[in-house]
């Protein structure tokens, strides 16, 4: 299969995508599925990575600077100075009320710019969402897509700091309000109401907007065995469910997607060891007390190993100690849908070649996953082979034009 086959398979479900890869646009995206766990938090990424949002921030700190003002009258008090227009009348009254005697006390009618207009609240509102998208946003994400989260969160700091914005206080902001600022002379205002209107659009699904949203912010992914891998792990959804509940792939979560029949909940997982009932480790003290010649320099090759870490890493505190420790290219979960307990496990091991030392290497590795998967139980990681329940695992091998089952025997 060629890139541009796999992309077009399972482009779709690559928009919950969130690790390395490079922005880019895709202008066949449509028919989106939304069923996605934390959409709102995708939305909201995808959004700040959209590039007319990203130069909108960076010229805050230009912009910011022309603010539109009305101009308001306001009586005030004063005593012994005068601001703006007397008037006299009132002035008599007050100062009758106070002290009769006192011709210091004004009342002074006086103009002053009022910061509070309809193109400073819509522009507030869409601040505020960009402040806490910019803030609330992984380190992680503007990593993987080369973006300076220094100079984004010091342009957009710029509205935190103005004086006249912070005044505004919290209003419901209509349609109608927003689309009289669209129509505004001045492009800041204008602009800033169309991505507020686009970003309400957004959130409410809007589905020609979130469409053209990921078609500008597709995320396209560099690694061609990554994504031979999700291909994989697409393809197995597809043919097993059409009801599949989406999950965000950050380098935090590698969990793909869920769905449920009558019996089972399945969970079918990426580049991962699955929950934390299952573990592929084996660690040295576990050969401790084998003595045999190819063990031993196993043993020898492990404490060599943390031996030279120290001198070169003199304040490593973590030591090597794992004979194995693997990490499947796809995992599935299978759970009884009544009391959630696991019942089966899948491995898939991909291999995007047809090279046979790689599809032979490949099936080795899938063996040392089914040979040394284990289970939590009574807060202990036993061998599937030595659990006194019934728990099956099962191996795939996946490659171009190869698809190969395997069990344990």
């Amino acid at each position: 299969m060629t890139k541009e086959e796999i992309i077009k398979f399972i482009e779709k479900e690559l928009i919950i995508y969130l690790k390395s890869g490079k922005l880019s646009i895709n202008p066949y995206l449509k028919d989106l599925n939304f069923n996605i766990d934390n959409l709102e938090k995708l939305l909201k990424i995808h959004f700040l990575l959209d590039e007319e949002v990203l130069s909108y921030i960076k010229s805050l700190k230009i912009n910011i600077k022309r603010l539109n003002t009305s101009i308001a009258k306001e009586e005030i008090l004063t005593k012994g100075n005068i601001r703006g227009n007397i008037l006299w009348h009132k002035s008599i009254i007050k100062r009758y009320n106070i002290n009769p005697k006192d011709c210091s006390i004004f009342i002074c009618k006086e103009n002053f710019k009022n910061h509070i207009a309809k193109e400073n609240i819509v522009l507030n509102e869409l601040l505020k969402i960009l402040y806490e998208i910019v803030t609330e946003t992984s380190d992680l994400i503007y990593d993987n897509y080369d973006l300076d989260k220094e100079v984004l969160l010091k342009n957009i700091n710029v509205y935190k700091k103005n004086i006249y914005l912070s005044k505004i206080e919290e209003k419901y902001i209509t349609d109608k309000m927003i689309n009289s600022v669209i129509n505004s002379r001045n492009k800041f205002y204008s602009q800033s109401a169309k991505l507020l209107k686009r970003y309400k659009k957004i959130l409410n699904l809007n589905k020609e907007e979130v469409e053209n949203l990921f078609k500008r912010t597709f995320i396209d992914i560099l690694n061609d065995w990554t994504l031979f891998e999700l291909y994989w792990v697409v393809r197995i959804i597809k043919e097993n469910t059409k009801n599949a509940k989406l999950y965000i792939l950050d380098d935090k979560n590698t969990k793909v997607a869920e769905w449920r029949d009558n019996e089972n909940i399945y969970t079918i997982y990426h580049n991962s060891t699955g929950s934390n009932e299952i573990s592929f480790k084996v660690d040295l003290e576990e050969i401790s007390d084998i003595e045999n010649i190819v063990i031993n320099k196993r043993r020898e090759i492990i404490n060599e190993t943390n031996n030279i870490a120290k001198k070169i890493f003199p304040n490593i505190r973590e030591r090597y100690s794992k004979v194995f420790n693997g990490r499947p290219d796809i995992l599935i979960e299978i759970r009884n849908i009544n009391d959630k307990k696991l019942n089966k496990v899948v491995i898939g091991e991909v291999k995007y070649t047809k090279d046979t030392n790689n599809i032979i290497q490949g099936i080795k590795e899938l063996l040392e996953y089914i040979k040394f998967i284990k289970y939590k139980q009574n807060n202990k990681y036993e061998y599937f082979s030595e659990l006194d329940i019934d728990l099956e695992v099962e191996g795939l091998l996946l490659s171009d034009n190869l698809i190969l089952k395997i069990t344990d025997s």
